[in-house]
């Protein structure tokens, strides 16, 4: 078997997300292998949502700034060397 090198771990900064966080951070650990932060941006267009939707944060997104600001979090968090991606898209999802 290969050598893990790189571990890539998707956030949504959910309680969820960080719960797992901890395996990634473990396995990076004990394998010796980068770990890589990803976020998606998600950019919601408005023709997409739904009229009676009442979720602001759903139609406004966290700004990039901010993301960046708790993806920085989540990083120092991880208590590893980190490297980190924020993304933008329509969607988080292929």
């Amino acid at each position: 078997m290969k050598p893990i090198k790189r571990i890539l771990f998707a956030t949504d900064f959910s309680d969820a997300s960080r719960n797992a966080l901890a395996h990634a951070v473990r396995l990076s650990r004990d394998a010796g292998a980068e770990l890589h932060l990803l976020h998606v941006v998600v950019t919601v267009r408005p023709s997409i949502v739904p009229r009676d939707l009442d979720n602001r944060e759903y139609i406004n997104p966290p700004p990039a700034d901010l993301a960046q600001k708790r993806l920085d979090e989540v990083a120092i968090e991880a208590g590893v060397n980190v490297i980190r991606v924020i993304e933008h898209a329509d969607t988080a999802a292929p």
